[in-house]
């Protein structure tokens, strides 16, 4: 939220100048937890409440979408994201209610959030008998099963909401299924042959690099259904940002 610089009354604007602000500045932001000091004091100074923004992560069998859209009286400003991953924004005078709030939902087990049950149980059941064993065993908390529809921009915006990323918080991949009919093209790559690019029907590139050469043979023959396991990334030229995949895992159904 925005005030207008012309709004605020002299005594502000005096306090202003004493903090050392410019006194053209023609609007002040109202507080957001990781601005600077001076800006919590203008927060301060035009009563406007403080804003903490939070990123979370949970085993598999959590769904923290549904833990927060339990929350009553609307103490979260806003929250969004996956099962396993997501994050939300509130008045920092309420982050003790919204601690309280997920403790009282996750101490009833009958809400089904504490049903510990593999990550298969959020695959389509037609999937789980198509995936390898090679594959399973990289399908553990932080994998994301996502519509092979939704893979754009934004997805990727809303995973870079959830940073920083590191050893105990690592970046997500994503499972899905890409049928033969959305591959647009298929390139073999490298002196070897053990790389290959495949360009899907709505514009990204996924790449996959030191496959056995069988299953590149597999890949290009373009006669099965595939099984993805990737991670997002983006690359911009020319001022234009794309979407673009690095291939982790795959299984030729």
């Amino acid at each position: 939220m925005t005030k207008s610089y012309n709004q605020l009354s002299s005594e502000i604007k005096s306090k202003l100048e004493l903090l050392g602000i410019d006194i053209e500045v023609k609007y002040i932001i109202e507080n957001q937890s990781s601005l600077t000091s001076p800006s919590e004091q203008l927060a301060n100074l035009l009563k406007k409440p403080s804003i903490s923004t939070a990123s979370l992560r949970a085993p598999e069998g959590y769904h923290l979408p549904n833990i927060m859209s339990s929350l009553e009286g609307g103490i979260l400003d806003k929250f969004g994201g996956h099962p396993c991953a997501a994050g939300f924004s509130t008045r920092t005078a309420a982050l003790p209610l919204v601690k309280q709030g997920f403790l009282d939902y996750l101490s009833h087990g009958d809400q089904g959030v504490l049903d510990m049950s593999s990550f298969q149980s959020q695959i389509p059941s037609n999937l789980i008998t198509k995936i390898t064993a090679a594959m399973r065993a990289s399908l553990d908390k932080n994998v994301i099963y996502i519509d092979y529809d939704k893979l754009n921009l934004e997805l990727l915006a809303e995973v870079f909401r959830l940073e920083p990323f590191g050893i105990d918080f690592p970046f997500p991949y994503f499972l899905f299924e890409l049928p033969s009919r959305r591959v647009a093209s298929r390139k073999v790559l490298g002196s070897e042959s053990k790389h290959i690019k495949i360009g899907m029907d709505n514009g990204i590139n996924l790449t996959f690099f030191n496959l056995e050469l069988e299953l590149v043979k597999k890949i290009n023959a373009g006669n099965s259904d595939l099984i993805i396991l990737a991670k997002l990334s983006q690359n911009t030229w020319n001022n234009s940002t794309k979407l673009e995949l690095i291939g982790e895992a795959i299984c030729v159904g």
